[in-house]
């Protein structure tokens, strides 16, 4: 029974770690200062021909979509001269998608709490001996699983950006509407593989950081 209890709490350090990194990636992913560094470095506003206010108009628009504070991501800006809508139905209907992959994370992340709540005090009333030195060797377990992945993910990262974010987009979403494109599509030229790359990266080191 101890075995069991040992396993399982391994594992839910494990989630927790995961459910925490969850909590990373939404703190950077909806930072709008992160996106103003970014279009900053890579003239991502001088590429769209659009003005930089225009530029995190849009942003804000999409963050606050995400974040469901709007219902729409209805917005206009001047692009290369022309007065337009800035996203056009595909990149709408994968927003969609996006939004419901973040619903999806919350729902994990509380019923990974409760669970992990609900384990680790039947641990309490299981274990006996040292309870503190139990639980410190099942939290060492967990992360080093997680930064076995975590480490893996970033070789792969640094070997082949593209190949890791293709994957990503493969696992979580079920249609093609992430495909989109760049001789259309504002969304994608607004975020270039250069703009993800340094934000999984920055993602990876905070998580490593806060472990």
């Amino acid at each position: 029974m101890k075995k069991v209890i040992s396993i399982l709490c391994t594992l839910g350090f494990f989630c927790l770690i995961i459910a925490a990194m969850y909590t990373v990636v939404r703190g950077i992913g909806l930072n709008k200062g992160f996106y103003n560094k970014e279009y900053a470095e890579l003239n991502t506003a001088g590429d769209l021909g659009m003005s930089h206010d225009d530029l995190m108009k849009s942003t804000e628009t999409l963050i606050d979509y995400i974040k469901g504070n709007r219902d729409d991501m209805d917005v206009t800006a001047t692009i290369n001269g022309v007065q337009r809508e800035v996203f056009n139905d595909r990149e709408k209907a994968h927003m969609v998608d996006v939004v419901a992959l973040f619903n999806g994370w919350n729902v994990y992340k509380t019923v990974c709490l409760l669970a992990c709540t609900l384990l680790f005090t039947t641990a309490i009333f299981t274990v006996r001996g040292n309870r503190l030195r139990f639980f410190a060797k099942r939290y060492i377990e967990g992360a080093a699983i997680f930064f076995v992945i975590l480490i893996a993910a970033g070789i792969w990262a640094v070997i082949d950006f593209y190949s890791l974010w293709t994957n990503f987009h493969l696992l979580f979403f079920h249609n093609d509407l992430w495909q989109l494109d760049p001789n259309t599509s504002v969304m994608i030229n607004m975020f270039p593989e250069k703009f993800f790359n340094d934000m999984v990266v920055r993602i990876i080191l905070t998580t490593a950081a806060t472990v």
